[in-house]
């Protein structure tokens, strides 16, 4: 798993490298019309939600 705030390099990176990325959109930002559809999260206390 990582946990990354840049949908397009850190989230979809994981995603490539076979790691579950996860998106951090504490901006809140539009999704990225391309890539990997990850899971995103608006701040760290929501990581917890996807970890059970």
């Amino acid at each position: 798993m990582y946990v990354g705030d840049r949908a397009d390099v850190d989230a979809a990176g994981a995603d490539a490298a076979g790691l579950m990325g996860i998106w951090l959109n504490h901006a809140g930002e539009l999704a990225p019309a391309r890539g990997p559809a990850v899971p995103r999260i608006d701040s760290l206390e929501e990581l917890a939600s996807l970890l059970a």
